[in-house]
């Protein structure tokens, strides 16, 4: 809804004070409000204020229930009290924001995570590589640091085969 949107639906809603109980606003009349040759734009802004139960519909007494007219309610002095369509408008605009906002946090929040999994998933295969290399740093350590007895085995290993052999 726009701003003449919102000034139709406050001239309807003045029209709908000013003959309390009195008197349905029919198609016609809102017709004449919104200044439109077709019934369409009244219909539609009829069926704004009935969706927000604000007034109490009037249907046509046959058929498909088309509505024909909406009566003053006491929910529309509520209403008009806490602002009317000018708050009402505001609200779903700061209700917009808000989920729009809701939802790039969501998004946000996804993507993070999606990072978190990514840095774990890396995480464990670099530790699985400091392992392995781990192991083989250790044989090579290992037989650097005894090389001589290897040597020695070897030596004794030929020495003991010659003699025996």
């Amino acid at each position: 809804m726009n701003k003449d949107d919102i000034n139709t639906l406050e001239l309807i809603a003045d029209h709908m004070m000013s003959h309390k109980g009195r008197k349905l606003t029919s198609i016609i009349i809102a017709n004449e409000i919104v200044k439109d040759s077709k019934a369409t734009k009244a219909m539609y802004y009829m069926q704004v204020m009935v969706d927000l139960k604000i007034v109490d519909p009037i249907y046509k007494p046959y058929g498909d229930k088309k509505l024909e007219a909406i009566k003053y309610s006491y929910a529309l002095d509520k209403f008009l009290e806490k602002g009317g369509f000018v708050k009402y408008m505001e609200d779903q605009q700061e209700s917009e924001e808000f989920t729009s906002e809701l939802n790039d946090l969501k998004k946000q929040n996804l993507l993070l995570n999606n990072e978190k999994h990514e840095y774990e998933k890396t995480i464990r295969e670099q530790e699985r590589q400091i392992r392995n290399l781990t192991k083989q740093n250790l044989t090579w350590s290992l037989i650097q640091k005894y090389w001589w007895a290897f040597g020695i085995a070897f030596g004794l290993g030929v020495l003991i085969s010659k003699i025996f052999f």
